[in-house]
């Protein structure tokens, strides 16, 4: 009787442990949802955003860092200063490879708001340096015609804090 209670709790344990909570209520999602059961099991969300992106190719992110921000200067640099080459390469959406001006490094601390490192994600590299000068990307890994997948994100407002659930193509996405 024993082993039976206990595998019929460890098949309740295996059920619900990959199931996630409606942000203000206590009802069940799980993943692979799709956002019209979410929204029946959750309430209206306070906003909906919903963007495509790209498959993940490799590519080259290149910036021009002006040198004033590689070395310390008490003056401001003038308009056509020299600049150094930052080559960030990204295979899924990752770092891979940092080099400056042809020199491989594992970190580069120079951008404008901080330090970027190998295996940092493409998102936090455009939050410290900006956008780059140019992109290449590879085409080697597929055809143009790949389809881009539709991301959206619902965020919830509740006394308790913002809570944002993920969509890719119309399917729940837990982490």
């Amino acid at each position: 009787m024993k082993k039976i209670i206990l595998a019929s709790l460890s098949l309740l344990y295996m059920n619900t442990s990959f199931a996630v909570f409606c942000p203000g209520n206590f009802n069940q999602i799980n993943n692979g949802d799709t956002i019209e059961q979410v929204e029946a099991q959750c309430g209206k969300e306070t906003s909906q955003a919903t963007h495509d992106e790209e498959p993940p190719v490799p590519q080259e992110w290149i910036f021009y860092v002006p040198l004033s921000q590689l070395t310390p200067t008490t003056s401001m640099p003038p308009a056509n200063a020299a600049t150094s080459r930052l080559t960030v390469a990204l295979d899924n959406n990752k770092v891979t490879n940092i080099t400056n001006n042809g020199i491989g490094l594992p970190s580069f601390q120079y951008c404008t708001k901080g330090l970027i490192s190998v295996g940092d994600t493409a998102a936090h590299v455009k939050d410290m340096c900006g956008s780059p000068a140019m992109i290449n990307k590879s085409s080697a890994s597929g055809s143009d015609n790949t389809p881009k997948t539709k991301v959206t994100v619902l965020t919830y407002v509740t006394d308790s804090g913002t809570t944002t659930l993920t969509f890719v193509n119309g399917m729940l996405k837990t982490k």
